[in-house]
């Protein structure tokens, strides 16, 4: 996935390789777990896991891997800065 940014004539483009994602999984700590459930409705706390968001992110990595260059967002402000993301 590649982040790009325009704003006056400069451009940055920051490289983010959806493994990460992964890798961020594991070191999300259970109190942000335990603070997602809080805030959901009580059928679906159960659901707000660790593991189920480790299923989620493998079963789209493949989906994501598929769509590559993909633009999934694009951003334009009236003073010509733009901001866009590519898988």
């Amino acid at each position: 996935m590649d982040i790009h940014i325009e704003s006056e004539g400069k451009h940055l483009r920051i490289p983010v390789p959806t493994i990460l994602a992964g890798a961020v999984a594991r070191l999300i700590p259970g109190s942000a777990f335990k603070a997602m459930q809080q805030q959901a409705p009580p059928a679906l706390r159960p659901l707000i896991t660790r593991k189920n968001f480790r299923i989620l992110y493998h079963s789209c990595a493949e989906v994501l891997a598929e769509n590559k260059g993909l633009e999934i967002i694009h951003v334009e402000s009236a003073d010509g800065d733009k901001i866009s993301i590519v898988l």
